[in-house]
């Protein structure tokens, strides 16, 4: 599943793959600048999770 999900993502470019055609297998999937670009984004996404999860958490604790 995850294949096919990191294939799938390739096409919009924010990941490429690189296959080192060997048995077993090796691939690796590495993020291109366009993917890379988002990663102040994701980082507030992060730090809005930890919040709202202490509010959770607390909210939770009291009943």
């Amino acid at each position: 599943m995850l294949t096919k999900q990191l294939r799938k993502s390739e096409k919009h470019n924010p990941n490429e793959r690189k296959d080192y055609k060997t048995v077993p297998a090796k691939v690796e999937c590495l993020l291109t600048d366009f993917g890379r670009s988002f990663t102040p984004i994701i980082s507030q996404f992060q730090e809005l999770g930890k919040k709202h999860k202490k509010k959770i958490i607390a909210v939770n604790a009291i009943g």
